[in-house]
């Protein structure tokens, strides 16, 4: 929603003149953000008191990062109607990112006001205070929605959402449920519960397919596509001609596992072709393109359009990398443009599609049999392992472990709060109290506000820890800080069920050991792949007791955890999980063998 009234139609055949309010919406539909504030500043050059050209300027502002501006012309919108509930919330939403939180809340209140039954101002209360870091703040925001509007799909999903962020997936679980039931219509919220069943310990495999099937069904029956169906074609030893689709072509850690593929690839091996879904673009960006020469932004694009490019480019293969996260393809990949489908890397799930044949893996993530199924694609498993790491460079150097200087241990984990359930906040309970003197340094996003910390730490303590051996710290931004603060863990823990990857690397090439069990799903078996592709599987356990004797038993051995320090980095250089060109050559002949083999998934979705 941007500005109450204003509507963009499905199809503008003729968008009329360059600054007409329908081009105007037609750029901002295809994140042609640059051309639409152009086209807003004719607009009110001659019409200054112009509503529509005010708000679409100001969005338009505020995706090109231009805060003031955003804020200037949605400010100006605000004067000349206040009585629109809806320019007030967009007015909020260009204030947040000016720091400008209190008046960004008078707004909000104001709408409220003005629309007294309407939710979308609640939510966008619990949202703004989201993206600045202030998840207990927006769970209670989004609680005090809940109980406005009972009934309202919206605001129960946002509840969960919030709830989840928290690292309370267990309680957001039947809240996201009913949630989705109540909009069965919505495909963003059959998603959303897709996405959380990944992070819910004790949920059977079948209702996480459930979660993901669901998604299907939706589409299906009311998103329904006529297939493109792409004919294969011989290779007759000419490149094969892969297609990669991602919104992580940027400054993200698909990025870090995907750009070895990208670098080392033969072109007389492979065409390669990049399709970005995400309408933002970084440094990292420019470096990928650059690695690319067909290259594809297709921000924006509605998913058939998406995919007549995939097929225009008469692609052999056709990988899909984000999985149902944020700006994905997964829509797309039901029109069939490619005569072969995959998914691959950014989401540790099936899709649910039927229209996706294959999912890359590998034997430890998804052991045969046991995990085929779990998934609506069949499993192709890349050993070892089905990723590659490239390191950040320059990084910097490893450090001593800390205990050697402090006597005392400390663990930690540097993943996202998101993943401490209470189930793994039991299981580091156990491993804190196995070592006595040790403690625990959590380090994500929003951990750096009061509210949140005093909540986790009471968790810690009702599961039996003094809250003083729990430190934690927020967000940091640049990447040597980042990295750097790894020199403070000695050994950092896996979160179950759903385990770090760029995490575990990274604690990895910063020198310290990770310790991991290996769990009953693909997302709760990437730390043993990693780990045992860099030779180190005495640090998997098998069961959760076997953790808490592994960190217990390492912990208590110094000259095993300086020399883990000393070689470490070494080791993962020296490992097929960091071995660019080899990993590369494995990947390209995969890629070739699931173009021979051919398509598996038949109809339109699921």
């Amino acid at each position: 929603m941007w500005g109450e009234g204003l509507v963009h139609s499905a199809a503008m055949p003729d968008p009329g003149p360059a600054n007409s309010s329908a081009a105007i919406d037609a750029l901002i539909r295809e994140h042609r953000y640059a051309q639409a504030a152009a086209a807003c500043e004719g607009v009110l050059r001659s019409n200054p008191d112009d509503l529509h050209a005010l708000s679409m300027l100001s969005l338009a502002a505020l995706h090109l990062g231009d805060s003031a501006r955003a804020e200037a012309a949605m400010g100006r919108a605000v004067g000349l109607k206040p009585e629109d509930a809806g320019l007030r919330i967009n007015h909020a939403r260009t204030l947040a990112p000016l720091g400008e939180h209190a008046r960004a809340d008078a707004e909000l209140e104001a709408a409220k006001s003005l629309r007294p039954d309407w939710v979308e101002p609640w939510l966008v209360r619990s949202e703004l205070a989201t993206a600045r870091g202030e998840l207990h703040l927006a769970m209670r925001r989004a609680e005090a929605t809940a109980m406005a509007f009972p009934a309202d799909g919206d605001a129960l999903l946002a509840r969960a959402l919030t709830l989840a962020a928290l690292g309370r997936p267990e309680e957001a679980w039947p809240i996201a449920l009913e949630a989705r039931d109540k909009k069965p219509q919505s495909i963003r919220h059959a998603t959303e519960v897709a996405y959380l069943s990944n992070f819910v310990p004790g949920l059977p495999a079948a209702a996480v397919l459930e979660a993901h099937t669901h998604i299907a069904r939706r589409l299906n029956r009311f998103q329904p596509v006529t297939p493109i169906n792409a004919t294969a074609r011989a290779l007759d030893g000419r490149p094969i001609r892969i297609g990669l689709v991602s919104p992580d072509f940027r400054d993200h850690s698909v990025a870090y596992f995907l750009e070895p593929i990208l670098e080392h690839h033969d072109p007389a091996a492979a065409e390669l072709f990049a399709y970005h879904t995400a309408p933002n673009e970084d440094h990292v960006t420019v470096r990928l393109r650059g690695r690319v020469p067909n290259w594809r932004s297709i921000a924006g694009m509605p998913a058939r359009e998406q995919a007549r490019t995939f097929a225009q480019d008469r692609l052999d293969l056709l990988i899909e990398l984000a999985g149902h996260t944020e700006h994905n393809a997964v829509p797309a990949m039901r029109f069939r443009a490619a005569p072969v489908q995959a998914t691959y890397l950014g989401y540790p799930n099936t899709t649910g599609l039927r229209t996706i044949d294959y999912r890359i893996v590998d034997s430890i993530t998804d052991p045969p049999g046991e995990a085929d199924g779990h998934c609506t694609e069949r499993l192709w498993r890349l050993d070892p392992p089905f990723l590659c790491y490239r390191p950040q460079e320059p990084s910097p150097p490893v450090a001593a472990p800390p205990c050697l200087a402090e006597g005392r241990i400390t663990f930690g984990s540097f993943n996202i709060a998101r993943k401490l359930n209470n189930r793994t906040i039991s299981l580091w309970t156990r491993v804190l109290m196995a070592v006595p003197g040790s403690r625990l340094y959590l380090k994500s996003r929003g951990l750096d506000e009061a509210a949140f910390a005093h909540d986790l730490r009471s968790r810690f303590a009702g599961a039996g820890v003094d809250p003083s051996r729990v430190m934690l710290a927020g967000y940091v931004r640049d990447v040597d800080g980042h990295l750097g603060a790894y020199r403070a863990l000695d050994i950092a823990l896996d979160p179950a069920p759903y385990n770090g990857t760029t995490t575990t690397c990274e604690a990895l090439w910063m020198g310290v050991p990770v310790i991991t069990v290996a769990g009953d799903r693909h997302s709760s078996r990437v730390g043993a792949s990693l780990l045992r592709a860099i030779d180190l599987p005495e640090l998997v356990a098998s069961t959760e007791d076997e953790l808490v004797s592994a960190a217990a038993d390492l912990a208590g051995d110094m000259t095993r955890l300086v020399r883990l320090r000393e070689t470490m980095r070494e080791r993962m250089r020296s490992s097929s999980l960091c071995d660019g060109p080899a990993f590369c050559g494995r990947f390209l002949a995969a890629a070739h063998e699931m173009v021979r083999a051919g398509p598996v998934g038949m109809g339109t979705s699921g």
